[in-house]
């Protein structure tokens, strides 16, 4: 009732006739009900030419228990309309703007009141939206509002602005997977990065390949040893031993490679890696 007196003094001072007492008691009759018309006609105050519009409409409002009395909303309410959106998601502008008149409803008396303060009542509004648009919303604000006080809180206006940007915004992704909570099945996968694995050779293996170029090592070095020997004591006695014929066999594995160059096993264990 008090915002309908509003929106009729409204109409009445834009006609012309609010200061008009008598003008306007009878005005407002033609916006009434039938049975609203016929009761306000009785009041004291709409029949004394005398009385002015204020006393009127004061007594029409005493005639109607909680009228005075603004509608009051509790903290439950205003977790009821947060997480209704939150369960069905705020993904575009319309959403975001259905949203935003709910909460401004609901959230008006605990400001008026003193129940919740600028900063909490931004925080409570910015719980409707995902992860995602939380974390961007953050840096959206800060970019947009450089000079803003530390500690004072954003208004809603400011925090719808900020917000249907995001959700206007194309590269802004509304739906994706929270990393930092555990949702690994989303993370990208890099073409540069995710490189094929290496194969790996058996350590037993590669054992067996260094056993058998140290035999063959020590196999070497013992008839150098032994060639050096034979030589000091053939020296003395002025003897002297025919040369070893190496074209018959290659010391080495003992093939029928005439040169040492030749060895198929050599080059074989040179092409592997196994020495140089």
């Amino acid at each position: 009732l008090p915002m309908f007196f509003e929106e009729f003094e409204a109409v009445a001072t834009t006609a012309g006739i609010n200061n008009d007492h008598a003008a306007m008691k009878k005005g407002v009759l033609r916006y009434t009900d039938q049975q609203s018309m016929r009761f306000w006609r009785t009041l004291p105050t709409y029949e004394d030419a005398t009385k002015m519009w204020i006393e009127f409409k004061d007594e029409v409002l005493v005639h109607y228990p909680g009228a005075l009395k603004d509608a009051e909303s509790t903290m439950e309410d205003l977790r009821k309309v947060v997480s209704k959106y939150a369960g069905s998601g705020v993904t575009n502008s319309k959403e975001l703007l259905t949203y935003h008149c709910d909460f401004l409803i609901v959230v008006r008396s605990l400001l008026t009141n003193g129940i919740l303060s600028g900063v909490q009542v931004a925080s409570i509004y910015t719980k409707a939206f995902s992860e995602t648009i939380r974390n961007h919303l953050d840096t959206r604000l800060q970019v947009k509002y450089p000079q803003k006080p530390k500690g004072q809180a954003y208004t809603l206006t400011k925090l719808h602005e900020a917000t249907d940007y995001l959700l206007s915004n194309a590269s802004t992704t509304v739906k994706a997977g929270n990393f930092s909570m555990g949702d690994r099945s989303k993370v990208p996968v890099s073409s540069i990065t995710a490189s094929v694995a290496p194969k790996v050779e058996s350590t037993e293996s590669k054992l067996d390949q260094l056993s058998q170029v140290v035999a063959s090592l020590t196999q070497l070095m013992t008839h150098m040893v032994k060639g050096g020997e034979s030589s000091s004591s053939s020296s003395g006695s002025g003897f002297h031993p025919p040369k070893m014929n190496r074209s018959s066999k290659c010391f080495w594995d003992n093939c029928d490679s005439t040169k040492f160059d030749n060895c198929a096993d050599l080059s074989e264990w040179v092409s592997k890696g196994c020495m140089e």
